[in-house]
């Protein structure tokens, strides 16, 4: 049986960096009988810790936009599938009231400690309510 670290000091992590609560959009089609094409999404909440970008994923993604906002969220449960290779388009997450692209799935550890991490882009200075 496998020791889960990540349980072990969770409640030391959450004292200091409390969880917080993300919505999750994963993209599930494009509709074009209409006039203008329209994105959808599958919407479910998540619960996350949302922390700066290490020095490792800063060096990473110096060769993209430099003035853009970049965080790292680690989310509970498996999202490794967010931001497919597929022609299916990127998913979003909504938190702090902000839109964010999932950049990258860089971790994923659901197995054994249950969360993933995602490397994320503001897309948005504020979501938009519907």
């Amino acid at each position: 049986m496998a020791m889960n670290l990540h349980n072990i000091v969770r409640a030391a992590i959450t004292s200091v960096n409390p969880d917080q609560t993300i919505n999750i959009k994963v993209f599930s089609g494009v509709d074009n009988s209409g006039t203008y094409a329209v994105l959808s999404y599958t919407e479910t909440s998540a619960i996350a810790q949302i922390q700066p970008l290490n020095s490792e994923d800063i060096q990473f993604i110096n060769n993209f936009n430099s003035s853009s906002l970049y965080k790292t969220m680690y989310i509970n449960g498996d999202w490794s599938g967010l931001n497919r290779v597929t022609e299916s388009g990127g998913d979003l997450i909504e938190w702090d009231n902000k839109v964010w692209y999932v950049s990258s799935v860089p971790e994923g550890w659901n197995e054994t400690a249950g969360w993933t991490k995602v490397i994320v882009v503001a897309q948005t200075d504020e979501v938009e309510n519907d």
